[in-house]
């Protein structure tokens, strides 16, 4: 079996659990880079400019994309982008963003997607832009430990024991698993 077709099943076999406040669904190609404001867009993947050209980048990569949806409105409100960077460790990047305005959404959208990868023992990684204070200030809150800082970009690993212990993850995981009646 091929590398890609290995990830893919790995990623394929997350099934991230319903809430009645938001739900993470697999992009399948629909219309999602329009939803978000350019420069929303560009702290998501900066080299994917248009819906074709995401399209195009899932035909090939190793990743998955999910878009983050509130059930009230059935607004896509993120996108994150999961690639496998080591399938025989189960090391998972996050790359994401163009979150709502409202904070508590942000926070219980991420906390619900990393408990089910942990809950599937993948290790989670994540970098941002070096200018994205807004970002780095937002992994760093979740438990993120910065370990390496290139030229453009910040990487981020997430420690288990850190993050179950975090007052955010804490706070927020409970809200995360409401199920919708």
């Amino acid at each position: 079996m091929q590398k890609k077709e290995i990830n893919r099943k790995l990623l394929q076999k997350i099934s991230f659990p319903e809430s009645q406040v938001l739900e993470w669904k697999p992009y399948v190609g629909e219309q999602i880079v329009k939803c978000f404001h350019d420069e929303q867009w560009l702290k998501i993947l900066p080299e994917i400019r248009t819906d074709g050209e995401l399209k195009e980048l899932f035909s090939f990569d190793l990743g998955m994309g999910y878009v983050l949806y509130e059930r009230e409105t059935t607004e896509a409100k993120g996108f994150v982008y999961l690639h496998i960077s080591d399938a025989n460790d189960r090391k998972v990047f996050i790359h994401g963003g163009g979150w709502s305005d409202n904070t508590l959404f942000n926070y219980t959208a991420m906390v619900a997607m990393i408990d089910t990868l942990f809950n599937a023992k993948i290790k989670i990684r994540s970098s941002c832009l070096l200018g994205n204070n807004t970002a780095f200030r937002f992994l760093r809150s979740l438990g993120f430990v910065n370990y390496y800082t290139s030229l453009n970009h910040h990487y981020f690993w997430l420690p288990y024991k850190r993050y179950i212990n975090n007052p955010i993850k804490q706070r927020f995981s409970h809200n995360s698993h409401q199920t919708k009646k």
